[in-house]
């Protein structure tokens, strides 16, 4: 699908809690959590207030919830199309 967004809408989509992706709730601290981009037994992803993340066993890391649509394995556009989805 062609996607045509604004500078704006693009940062409403960064924005979108990468915590709430997930169904989990905030409780106003670091979330820790079994990382789905790799096979483990213990919760090695952090999601910071700042909706960064980083994975202390694979290195995975980004800034939003695009960079980490987008690491599940989703192109670019096809990160878009499905964050579209939870605005």
């Amino acid at each position: 699908m062609g996607i045509t967004l604004s500078e704006k809408e693009l940062e409403k989509l960064r924005s979108i809690k990468i915590h709430s992706l997930l169904g989990i709730k905030d409780d106003g601290r670091r979330i820790m959590i079994r990382c789905p981009f790799h096979n483990e037994r213990d919760a090695s992803l952090a999601i910071y207030q700042d909706n960064s993340f980083y994975c202390f066993g694979c290195q995975a890391n980004g800034q939003n919830a695009i960079d980490f649509t987008m690491r599940l394995g989703y192109e670019f556009v096809e990160a878009l199309d499905e964050l579209v989805k939870h605005i």
